[in-house]
């Protein structure tokens, strides 16, 4: 866990104490709150520094936090897979009382020329909102997030952020000036941002633009400062707590942007099987269950922020939908032709049925039977020790809720050389692991819709490092 030492709270409180939403706002007792954006917010998901220093403000109020950011997104584009529920179906499915709304960086490079249309859009976007009612009852309240400043990380790689910065402190301006007509509050992070980079020793994005942790952190801080009124520190003391929003936010995060799309709502979701059962029937049915499961997880964070320590009960959870095999011909698109011999050999049966040229030998260096955890290989690769990596995704097409996530990263070791693994070591649980590539000291690994860099700083084998 990254320390946060006090000169940080002292500069970052400087840089904040000026900060205002242009609207006063206020948080009501179970008010549910939406973000909406870019991937600002997205990437908020992951680290949770920005509900956690919000909830540990919000004590007794049972606020509800759910993120719909989505990297990429416009207020005008917002392209999904075939049948992905609509951004107006998701504020109503969520019940929305409060938005939070994100945008204006992907939009800024359209320059001074595209301003005009960003903010007529942002307008429209906002009015059409509120006739909408989410909740079902009242119009939402609103809050407009400017964008951050770009960083000039001094990397020959990458660009300086001088251009990029005229276009957002542009960008910025307009979405106050559209906070000021339609009522809605506004937060700048764009200059508080920008002096913050200037004030900190370490960096605080990724790459310019993508906030690292001790950026979401800073962020964070700013958002309190501006929606509460009061400075609240982002420190490692709301650790427990932000582990609770994290977990929280993997539930809905699997619900919200649930893998194997094409399945759930596609172009197969309504492929009919066994006694007419679709993917749908299953698929749908497992995001009620998240459903479920996240707002069981709204409590424990609750507690957590009230210095209590409430245990998660799932036995409210639907039962999942039992999938109906179609082995055997039991459908219309299976047949013993297309399924073959469901009953495989074993890798020493199979050792028997090879062919190898004269002065070749196979041997199996490694399989499940030897090691349970490398079920459904998807991809391996070898390390400078000469050690085979391994992608192994057991929970292939998604992970099922109320299991455990088991797909992983494996390390297979043969120290004595003797052409067989000694061991399966894993390196990480990584969700849906469709690939990887060793970089930089650590490995790159694709995990839908996220890359993630892992690595492993004290010499275990097993990461220590995650970054999105």
């Amino acid at each position: 866990m990254l320390k946060i030492s006090m000169a940080f709270f002292t500069a970052v409180s400087l840089i904040i104490s000026s900060v205002v939403a242009t609207a006063a706002f206020k948080f009501e007792k179970g008010d549910n709150v939406c973000l909406i954006g870019n991937s600002l917010p997205d990437r908020f998901n992951h680290d949770g520094w920005f509900e956690a220093v919000l909830q540990s403000e919000l004590k007794g109020q049972e606020v509800i936090f759910r993120n719909l950011g989505f990297t990429g997104d416009t207020v005008k584009e917002r392209p999904r897979n075939q049948g992905f529920p609509s951004p107006e179906t998701y504020l109503k499915i969520c019940e929305a009382d409060v938005i939070f709304v994100f945008f204006g960086y992907n939009e800024s490079f359209k320059g001074e020329n595209g301003l005009e249309s960003f903010m007529n859009d942002l307008s429209a976007m906002i009015d059409n909102y509120k006739k909408l009612k989410p909740n079902g009852k009242s119009e939402p309240r609103f809050v407009l997030f400017s964008p951050i400043a770009h960083e000039n990380l001094n990397s020959p790689n990458l660009p300086d952020g001088a251009a990029n910065n005229v276009r957002l402190e542009q960008y910025t301006k307009g979405i106050q000036a559209v906070a000021e007509k339609t009522g809605a509050s506004f937060v700048d992070l764009f200059n508080t941002t920008k002096a913050a980079y200037a004030e900190s020793d370490e960096a605080l994005t990724i790459n310019g633009v993508h906030l690292n942790e001790l950026g979401n952190r800073h962020v964070a801080q700013i958002a309190a400062k501006a929606l509460l009124g009061k400075s609240v520190k982002a420190g490692n003391d709301l650790e427990k707590l932000r582990s609770d929003v994290v977990d929280k936010n993997w539930h809905w995060f699997n619900r919200y942007r649930a893998t194997d799309g094409n399945d759930v709502w596609g172009g197969r979701s309504g492929l009919r099987f066994v006694d007419g059962q679709s993917n749908a029937d299953v698929l749908k049915h497992e995001l009620k269950m998240l459903d479920v499961m996240t707002a069981n997880r709204d409590p424990k964070i609750w507690a957590t922020a009230l210095g209590s320590n409430l245990k998660v009960d799932d036995s409210n959870v639907p039962e999942p939908v039992p999938v109906k095999s179609n082995i055997g011909g039991k459908s219309r698109s299976s047949n013993k032709n297309k399924e073959g011999n469901p009953d495989y050999l074993s890798p020493q049966e199979t050792l028997k049925k090879l062919r190898v040229p004269d002065g070749f030998k196979v041997n199996v260096f490694a399989d499940e039977t030897m090691f349970p955890e490398m079920v459904n290989p998807v991809q391996m690769s070898v390390d400078t020790k000469g050690r085979l990596w391994v992608a192994a995704w057991e929970t292939y097409p998604k992970w099922e809720p109320l299991k455990e996530m088991e797909d992983r990263l494996i390390i297979l070791p043969d120290e004595n050389r003797d052409g067989i693994a000694d061991k399966a070591i894993t390196f990480a649980k990584v969700h849906n692991p469709t690939g990887f590539e060793f970089w930089n000291g650590g490995v790159l690994v694709g995990s839908a819709p996220d890359i993630w860099f892992l690595k492993d700083t004290d010499g275990d084998d097993v990461a220590d490092v995650k970054i999105k």
